[in-house]
């Protein structure tokens, strides 16, 4: 049997399996069908005529239910991903696999029961996750090694029955944690007393058309930035007396409500502006608003210091793969001794490599 027959025989092998599969390009991954893994099929018809006509194409196996879920363990002369396996395999965070599959850099392909999870990459980690919208080139497929440009074929190390799923968001959790994010406290004084916000009423209820939509929102980022939503009550009361309709105020708040929280008092991220004043007092921490000496004092501390601006409602809501090398397969197959075989009920169908025989990697 030629090679060429040997990769339909396995395409069809695949698909009684009820894995769905896809012709790719000769000697590389790229696929060979208009709609790459959505044109994946089960179908031996259309498996048949596509490589009856082009019988060198590699075979791949679209990944996640029904087909399997593939944890790409990497090695590249940047890194290998095979100290993150040793770790997942020392913490038994991932089970038995259904296949271990030695790819064409030096890596190995696991295959376990598919589920829905979508994919996932950890760079760092040289570890990659298929499911869900994802694919895999299978063997017997042969790629062209980018490190020197020599053929290698996908091998299957070793298979056997297993209903064992991956928990991906827990790979992930392990092998690239997140630091904790601590949430937000809204500022107040040193004795606990929430700050005076109550002249951003008056600012609203002070402003000409044409201001009032902007300024409302500017006040409202305000309030929730120091933690005070009950004030969105009095604050749209004073911009529907300057002329707000309801329905303005509503979308205002919302808007506002839907913005990300700053520290009112550190330096704030960019926000879109419109020529519109801050109130004077609004960024002080006491209650009492300055007097004219206060201002003057200031002004002559602070000659360059420019008024802040606002932002426009409008604006904002329009912002702007691998183990020891391969020839070292008993790595791959170690596995926790107390773990038992998962009985299946169609023994057949985790066999979905019986095509080709079981070989050594680098055979």
């Amino acid at each position: 049997m030629s090679r060429e027959d040997a990769y339909l025989r396995a395409a069809l092998a695949y698909a009684r399996t009820g894995w769905r599969v896809f012709p790719v390009v000769p000697l590389e991954k790229v696929p060979a069908c208009a709609h790459g893994v959505n044109d994946a099929t089960t179908d031996p018809e259309q498996i048949t005529r596509w490589w009856a006509h082009h019988p060198d194409r590699n075979v791949a196996i679209a990944t996640g239910t029904p087909g399997p879920d593939v944890l790409d363990i990497d090695r590249r002369a940047g890194g290998s991903g095979y100290p993150a396996l040793n770790l997942l395999r020392h913490e038994r965070l991932i089970g038995r696999e259904q296949a271990v599959i030695a790819t064409p850099s030096g890596g190995l392909h696991l295959y376990y029961r598919g589920s829905e999870q979508g994919n996932g990459s950890l760079r760092g980690r040289h570890v990659d996750f298929r499911s869900t919208g994802g694919y895999v080139v299978a063997p017997p497929s042969e790629v062209r090694r980018a490190a020197d440009g020599q053929l290698r074929p996908y091998v299957v190390v070793h298979h056997q029955p297993s209903t064992d799923q991956i928990d991906w968001a827990t790979v992930r959790r392990r092998l690239d944690p997140q630091p904790e994010r601590t949430a937000w406290t809204p500022p107040r004084h040193s004795d606990g007393r929430a700050q005076n916000l109550e002249h951003l009423v008056r600012f609203v209820a002070g402003q000409a058309e044409g201001n009032r939509d902007a300024a409302l929102y500017w006040a409202c980022c305000r309030a929730l930035d120091h933690g005070q939503p009950d004030l969105l009550t009095a604050l749209g009361r004073a911009a529907q007396d300057v002329g707000l309709s309801q329905r303005e105020v509503d979308r205002t708040i919302r808007s506002a409500r839907q913005t990300g929280r700053q520290d009112p008092h550190a330096t704030s991220e960019p926000r879109p502006v419109v020529r519109l004043s801050e109130p004077r007092d609004s960024g002080r921490r006491d209650t009492e608003p300055m007097s004219p000496r206060q201002r003057d004092a200031q002004a002559q501390a602070n000659p360059g210091r420019r008024e802040p601006e606002l932002r426009s409602r409008a604006q904002v809501m329009e912002p702007g793969r691998d183990l020891a090398k391969t020839a070292q397969p008993e790595q791959a197959r170690s596995a926790p001794a107390d773990r038992a075989r998962a009985p299946t009920s169609d023994p057949g169908r985790d066999r979905p490599f019986e095509h080709s025989g079981e070989r050594e990697a680098g055979e």
